[in-house]
């Protein structure tokens, strides 16, 4: 199936659609009053730092048939980041319903969820957020809003992401008000839940994500299939990194670093005993942290001193930490760099082991191994031996003042 895109010089293009649950429902494409290049001149100043781009996000609406009944509807938008860079989205989208085949609003757009306060969804190419939206079926009648409904076939959704003045068409015909009725409500978007339970018992508490975390997909803690999110958010006067899971737990730990500026942290699932570990950094140094039994725990050096790494510096045996992916593995790495001759680099890998309990991590000096040999200071591998991070795992960031 095709769906047109009207953008201001009423050009018309081709895009993918799909079949979801029972109904049609096409890949958003560009409609709206304002043309491309007006939108995209338009800067909102309350948008996340790094917005993902209009032009880097594919839209589409899923039915919940699980989260409707009594009258409401459940609806799930989804936005995926198409780009080649990960960026962020914040807040609740815009969402109207239109007819005439031109994208003509009918009756008043939803609500945008007031309260609380959004967290940053950051999104890697490939990742989703979402967004929920709450509303009220009618039909030919009005349904329950009766005579001040005043339907009217609608063709389906315009939907603009949060903070952009660009929208997209998803087909879905239903009926709508086109009188001044509150007829649903748009939520702020947030991490995209995958998977599908395994049995196992995940992570579950009655906690809640601190308000304004930039919040991320990763990896499976408590592993029961289930999509799990990470997050770092300032709490008071400090900092603390965590994850929600599928299961509905949230876990904490406090970021111990004082470095000011940029503050991230990723999780892995290692190979072997390692188990599940996070990396929390500022840029400077990095801490290691352990994932067992629904918390965190603190890893240290045999000697009892808390598990760090260096990182940033220019050349050294220790100026990163990563993971290697040799055989398709995932293996804890302190990274190293060597300058050779002509402003090369050589970059080293030596194994880190965690214990099975988490507690203790060793360096495994026999393993150490020149991962590559010869880069030019631009490549990005060289970059990459200076930092903190874990093949195409997300780090999660936000800024320490």
């Amino acid at each position: 199936m095709w769906s047109r895109r009207i953008d201001g010089g009423g050009r018309a293009a081709r895009g993918a659609g799909a079949v979801l649950t029972t109904a049609t429902l096409v890949t958003g494409l560009l409609v709206g009053a304002a043309s491309g290049a007006e939108a995209a001149a338009r800067v909102d100043p309350d948008a996340p730092y790094r917005q993902c781009a209009d032009s880097a996000i594919a839209t589409t609406v899923l039915a919940d048939p699980e989260g409707s009944g009594a009258g409401q509807r459940l609806a799930h938008i989804v936005f995926e980041n198409t780009g080649r860079s990960v960026c962020r989205l914040a807040g609740a989208p815009g969402v109207s319903l239109v007819s005439g085949g031109d994208g003509t609003r009918i009756g008043e757009p939803a609500d945008r969820r007031q309260q609380g306060v959004p967290v940053q969804v950051m999104l890697r190419p490939g990742d989703a957020a979402r967004a929920d939206l709450q509303y009220t079926a009618v039909d030919e009648g009005g349904g329950p809003f009766d005579r001040a409904c005043r339907a009217e076939r609608a063709d389906g959704y315009r939907i603009s992401p949060p903070h952009s003045f660009r929208a997209v068409f998803v087909a879905a015909p239903q009926w709508a008000c086109a009188s001044s009725v509150h007829w649903g409500v748009a939520g702020y978007v947030d991490t995209n839940p995958v998977g599908e339970a395994n049995g196992t018992r995940g992570c579950v508490n009655s906690r809640t994500v601190p308000a304004g975390a930039v919040v991320g997909a990763t990896v499976d803690v408590d592993r029961d299939g289930l999509q799990d999110t990470q997050f770092t958010a300032a709490v008071g006067d400090r900092r603390v990194y965590g994850v929600r899971t599928g299961a509905g737990g949230v876990v904490t730990v406090t970021d111990p670093l004082r470095g000011v500026g940029v503050h991230g942290g990723w999780t892995a699932n290692l190979d072997s005993a390692g188990g599940t570990i996070t990396v929390l950094d500022d840029q400077r140094t990095a801490r290691l942290y352990a994932f067992r039994g629904c918390r965190f725990v603190a890893t240290t050096h045999r000697d009892g001193g808390a598990y760090a790494f260096t990182i940033g510096a220019r050349t050294g045996s220790g100026t990163g930490v990563a993971c290697n992916d040799r055989n398709g593995g995932t293996l804890l790495v302190r990274a190293g760099l060597r300058a050779r001759s002509g402003g090369r680099f050589d970059v080293s890998w030596t194994l880190v082991d965690v214990s099975a309990d988490g507690r203790t991590a060793v360096q495994r000096k026999d393993s150490k191994e020149v991962r590559w040999a010869g880069l030019k200071a631009s490549d990005p591998r060289v970059a990459q031996a200076r930092a903190s991070s874990c093949d195409a795992l997300l780090r999660v960031e936000a800024r320490q003042d």
